[in-house]
């Protein structure tokens, strides 16, 4: 996997995005479930998540074309967070619900970052690739440094007792 100040717009980063905003769900459906509810249109079909972060496009005409057994695809983000600035506001929203603020601003390139911890700060073309990447790089320090802080003993670090000297 690409570096995450390194990513480029696209569904790639939107999949990781989406998952800042809510855990991937798993798929509940089989394929003959499908196709019964689907009674023989075998039309295209979009199915969304319950909170409609993610979705699953189906193209039942391709199926049957091809004559194969045929497997639900993943769930894939059902916004472009790196490219549209109202989805990824709502990233912001969402850090903000973390109680992780950041801050956007704009020199010739846009930067985001966030002044608490996880300290963080990256560059991008875009604001919504901006906010994406610093996102998603501030999400991954902070599970760092609650798994960092999960391995301490109980009672934290002791510092060693140095001999005084002579």
């Amino acid at each position: 996997m690409m570096d995450i100040k390194d990513m480029p717009a696209g569904p790639e980063i939107d999949d990781l995005v989406c998952r800042i905003m809510e855990e991937k769900p798993v798929n509940i459906k089989t394929f003959a479930q499908l196709e019964q509810e689907d009674g023989g249109n075998y039309g295209c079909w979009s199915i969304t998540s319950p909170s409609g972060w993610w979705k699953i496009n189906i193209d039942w005409g391709d199926i049957r074309k091809e004559g194969r057994q045929y497997e639900i695809p993943d769930w894939k983000s059902a916004y472009e967070f790196s490219d549209d600035i109202a989805a990824a506001w709502e990233v912001v929203e969402q850090m903000k619900n973390k109680e992780l603020y950041m801050r956007l601003f704009q020199d010739g390139s846009y930067g985001c970052f966030f002044t608490e911890p996880p300290q963080v700060t990256v560059w991008a073309e875009t604001a919504p690739l901006a906010i994406c990447r610093a996102a998603l790089m501030a999400i991954n320090k902070q599970k760092a440094m609650e798994n960092f802080v999960g391995c301490l003993p109980a009672g934290g670090l002791a510092r060693k007792q140095l001999p005084h000297p002579i």
